[in-house]
């Protein structure tokens, strides 16, 4: 067994899915993210990520950590949208509420 063998976590699967993007319930490393939380937090913590799991409504994804300034490390960055988008963003979320 290799050294890198040695140093996977039986949740390290969950974290490289979270990295890529938000995953569902139906997901099949759904119930590795909400068994090992606690572990998972602590490790994506040491780069700056939160790990937000909505167990009621079904997902989990990771953001940035944001200090009280409002500033990151970083690792994704910040695009401006322009007005159009945004009007079509919030008619959008609206529908959503509605539905």
């Amino acid at each position: 067994m290799s050294s890198i063998e040695k140093n996977i976590k039986p949740y390290s699967k969950a974290i490289v899915k979270l990295l890529k993007g938000a995953i569902e319930r139906n997901s099949n490393v759904w119930d590795d993210v909400v068994n090992y939380q606690t572990e998972i937090q602590d490790y994506i913590s040491q780069i700056g990520l939160e790990l937000i799991v909505k167990k009621e409504e079904g997902f989990a994804f990771i953001k940035q950590f944001e200090d009280s300034e409002g500033n990151t490390l970083g690792l994704v960055t910040r695009r401006q949208i322009g007005f159009e988008i945004s009007i079509v963003l919030v008619v959008l979320r609206q529908s959503l509420e509605e539905f």
